[in-house]
């Protein structure tokens, strides 16, 4: 949906949106955010010590599996 509203809206529609029409391509949007952006963060702030994050590091871990999975074409 994105898009398609930034090519209604005239705007250059954003690479990785482009033509996403499949689970396995969404799936393999989703794993690239969790695993390239919100990983290392979560990891980055567990090891600081200031925050429990294991839980939530042991949660996108999982999440990241399922995503995997899914772009591959594999049931979870």
């Amino acid at each position: 949906m994105q898009a398609e509203k930034e090519e209604k809206a005239g705007i250059p529609i954003t690479p990785f949106m482009k033509d996403i029409k499949t689970d396995e391509h969404v799936a393999k949007v989703q794993f690239g955010f969790c695993f390239y952006v919100v990983l290392p963060w979560y990891e980055a702030v567990e090891a600081s010590e200031l925050f429990d994050f294991e839980s939530k590091v042991d949660n996108l871990h999982a999440s990241i599996n399922y995503y995997d999975c899914r772009r591959k074409g594999v049931k979870p």
